[in-house]
């Protein structure tokens, strides 16, 4: 079966492309190119893809194309294609790729750029999808690790509450309170 690779453009329109986009890789051969300015940008473009109303399917490292501008595309088996997202999809798929970047990225760099795309609300309902039931097999090891690590900063984020202090209202609180100190 030959793949086909689904993006979601700015308008939140599915493109369909018989070969990858032009200059995007797997995400496990992108790794120079994941700069925490292009994980809030995958974070951007992923949400666009849930936005839209597309379940991605399973996540995993070889489905998932990205480039150092934070260009996304999914790869689906021929014939496959985005169904649309369930009631409990966002919540389950935000669960998914936050487990699927902490792969590759550190989780502060995942969980921070996160916070500054995705809304409190939906990262408490992510939070309850990181367990390994939950999860696509290819994220979950044999051992908690990375499920794990992402659930803990999970419940830090949404223990912390929402976040001000700034004109784009994302200010760590604990931060906030140390710089107020510092005055």
């Amino acid at each position: 079966m030959l793949p086909v690779w689904y993006s979601v453009d700015d308008t939140g329109a599915l493109l369909c492309h018989p070969h990858p986009p032009q200059g995007l890789h797997p995400l496990g051969q992108a790794l120079a190119e994941l700069q925490p300015s292009t994980v809030g940008q995958l974070h951007q473009a992923f949400r666009r893809w849930l936005q839209a109303g597309h379940a991605p399917g399973p996540l995993a490292p070889e489905r998932v194309w990205v480039d150092g501008e934070g260009r996304l595309a999914l790869r689906f088996g021929l014939g496959q294609r985005p169904h649309a997202l369930d009631p409990l999809g966002l919540g389950r798929a935000l669960a998914a790729w936050l487990v699927l970047l902490d792969h590759f990225v550190d989780t502060p760099v995942v969980i921070a750029r996160a916070r500054l795309v995705w809304t409190l609300d939906e990262l408490a309902e992510a939070l309850s999808f990181t367990a390994p039931a939950f999860l696509p097999s290819a994220l979950v090891g044999p051992r908690p690790s990375h499920w794990d690590a992402v659930a803990h900063a999970l419940a830090h984020v949404v223990g912390d509450g929402p976040l001000g202090g700034t004109a784009t209202g994302e200010r760590h609180p604990r931060l906030h309170a140390l710089s107020s100190k510092a005055l």
